[in-house]
């Protein structure tokens, strides 16, 4: 590791002015500002954390004569700037013969990422075989093996703004300020006072001390046959089988912004983590499909099943304080090796295996079509879905369509208007479900080890209800109704669509507030209602077409005005929802209101920020590095707003809310 090496200050004029040396402009003025923070002591901790970070509280002085010919640091460099190489490489064979076909390929994928420490390889193996067995009867089959690794733990940390490790890039001091002897600190070194007054690391530490490896095969068969039984009746039969293996390893080192975090309890120890999940999905499909025409009819009619399996199992250990000196391949390799320290009795996290999601749905189907010399057209559907996601009762949802079409440019009383090349208006209705919830929502869960309580004067962990089951649970249901154009013009180089649609939505599932006495926050429930209703436009036509040039023009128009129409019996709105898009205290951005559209952002209204002006004076701390405190002033009135900001007192810097209904 280099060591520190001295540096000598030239002695030149100590204000900042425009005959600083070039590189000097880009430190100096960053400490200016870092000072003027300083200065009215805001979260960097005032003058004194200014002092133990950079030798001295005399910006104008000694401290920008150190730093302006300090060597600058571009950290995004370092970190996202790497020159990355990708390679691929591919083997393949196919060939065939009278009816039959087949083709095997291998190809190898390398790729580097821009971020430091991070890079993913793929292994892919494809088969693929066909044949026509006679002239009435075809199968094929294909496989394919697909083994990929991710390394790297990425930009940032889900849900975390204080360990994004972007955040440290672009935030972290872009210099390397000498000390008051004269010494240029190591660029790879940990700053540790630094890091405790900023909550910001070095960004090559970081990247070098978080470790994600990413590792996932999946294996996929699918065969096919098709059957000819009778003129104008075939047999399709489909099925597929995947399983997929994923495991992922994490590994937090010494200098980790993340276990240096007070509140992670996590004692400046590492940390390991493996999560090991098992998915496999099974499919089959079998349909018969009739079609015939007689004169000027033409009908068919399509009957058939298909079911759908997709089982799940995940296993998750964490181990803390780990060794200080341990690499993240010890760790992972044997994570066992965690040493409780004084006063602590157990692992904080206790080793968790999921319940096994076996989700199925099983579902018949079935169509019959007619048309009469192609100018009147009729469609009718059902279908029937049974899922395992609802209780007894509910798991079955019946889902009818129909449309209807007459193309009137075929009518006699039209053909003698022959700029029309094709006029048909459209019907349609038709039913749709949404089963997309978790797993066994019906019944009551709970979550081993969460739930501490004392028995025989020691604290035991046991277990609590993770939701309020809900065993009325059912399927959502979606109707759509549609009234339709279509025009074509000059030999059809004119289109034009119109469509004027209703949908509604009824027994939509959503999470509902219950009395907290109940234990519970929310139940998810069949309880919202919405609607949706416009019309849409579209006009397409070839400007230009010729043997090797094609010009085409389209445009189009959409009006659309949609509601919520119910959220159950007595609620006409639900407050407080939670995007998750928001990364500060202020994180229920969104509200649902009967009568108003879906969607609407709903929060907080900023009135910019607090400063110095609004303030009679400030007392500094007598804690170095602690911030002082700041008096309002008596003349101005400060909204109320510290708990929602998620802080305890007033001071320049503060996000200011506007008072809107007058109560302070």
């Amino acid at each position: 590791m280099p060591r520190p090496r001295p540096f000598m200050a030239r002695a030149e004029p100590t204000a900042l002015s425009s005959s600083l040396p070039k590189r000097g402009l880009k430190a100096a003025p960053w400490l200016a500002t870092m000072a003027s923070r300083a200065l009215v002591g805001n979260s960097t901790g005032g003058l004194p954390t200014f002092k133990s970070l950079y030798g001295s509280t005399n910006f104008n002085g000694d401290t920008v004569l150190r730093a302006r010919n300090a060597p600058f640091q571009n950290w995004q460099d370092q970190v996202f700037g790497r020159s990355a190489f990708q390679q691929t490489h591919n083997v393949s064979v196919s060939g065939g013969t009278k009816g039959t076909t087949y083709a095997i390929s291998l190809t190898r994928n390398d790729e580097q990422g821009i971020q430091r420490s991070s890079d993913y390889s793929r292994n892919l193996l494809n088969f693929r075989f066909d044949t026509k067995v006679s002239e009435k009867f075809r199968i094929g089959f294909n496989a394919r093996y697909n083994d990929q690794g991710t390394l790297g733990a990425g930009t940032s940390t889900t849900g975390s703004n204080t360990t994004s490790r972007l955040r440290n890039a672009v935030q972290y001091q872009p210099l390397l300020v000498p000390n008051a002897s004269g010494l240029i600190p190591d660029a790879t070194a940990f700053d540790s006072d630094f890091a405790d007054n900023s909550g910001l690391v070095n960004p090559i530490i970081t990247i070098d001390n978080e470790y994600r490896n990413d590792r996932r095969r999946t294996v996929n068969f699918g065969a096919n046959a098709s059957l000819l039984l009778a003129k104008g009746l075939t047999l399709r039969t489909t099925a597929g089988f995947d399983i997929t293996d994923l495991n992922v390893g994490t590994f937090n080192g010494r200098y980790s912004p993340t276990l240096r975090s007070a509140s992670g309890g996590y004692a400046n120890l590492p940390f390991a983590t493996i999560t090991a999940t098992t998915q496999s999905t099974l499919n089959n499909s079998n349909v018969l499909d009739y079609s015939n025409t007689i004169g000027k009819h033409a009908f068919g009619v399509l009957l058939g099943e298909e079911i759908y399996q997709q089982t799940s199992k995940q296993q998750y250990i964490q181990t803390n304080f780990l060794p200080l000196d341990i690499t993240a391949e010890r760790a992972l390799a044997n994570i066992n090796q965690g040493v409780l320290p004084p006063g602590q009795t157990s692992q904080p996290v206790l080793p968790q295996t999921s319940i096994p999601a076996d989700y199925r749905l099983l579902s018949g189907f079935g169509r019959l079509t007619y048309s009469y010399d192609d100018k009147y057209l009729f469609t009718g559907t059902l279908r029937a879905d049974g899922s395992s996601k609802f209780p007894a009762g509910n798991k079955v949802g019946y889902f009818p369509g129909a449309s209807a079409a007459w193309r009137i440019s075929k009518e006699e009383f039209f053909k003698s208007i022959t700029a029309v090349s094709d006029l048909k208006l459209r019907l349609s209705y038709g039913r749709a479900g949404n089963n997309r919830i978790n797993d066994f929502l019906y019944n009551q869960l709970y979550t081993a080890g969460n739930a501490p309580y004392a028995l025989n004067h020691t604290i035991v962990l046991g277990s609590s209800a993770t939701s309020l089951a809900n065993p009325n649970l059912k399927w959502e249901s979606t109707t759509s109704r549609d009234l339709g154009v279509d025009l074509s013009l000059l030999n059809n180089r004119v289109q034009f669509t119109a469509d004027i649609y209703y949908n509604t939505t009824t027994d939509l599932l959503l999470n509902k507030p219950v009395p907290p006495f109940l234990g519970y926050t929310s139940q998810l429930q069949n309880i919202g209602s919405t609607s949706n209703k416009g019309l849409e436009l579209q006009l397409s036509g070839t400007a230009v077409q010729t043997a090797n040039f094609t010009w085409s023009i389209t445009a189009n128009a959409s009006f659309n005005r949609g509601r919520i129409e119910s959220l159950g019996d007595g609620q006409n709105e639900i407050l407080g929802i939670n995007s998750g898009w928001a990364g500060t205290n202020i994180a229920q951005d969104f509200v649902a209101r009967v009568g108003q559209p879906v969607g609407q952002m709903y929060g907080y209204v900023t009135d910019g920020y607090l400063t110095a002006n609004d303030f009679a004076g400030y007392v500094p701390s007598a804690t170095a590095g602690a911030l002082g405190t700041w008096t309002p002033r008596t003349d101005i009135s400060f909204v109320n707003d510290l708990g929602v900001l998620g802080e305890t007192a007033y001071r320049p810097g503060l996000l200011k809310l506007k008072d809107l209904n007058g109560d302070g």
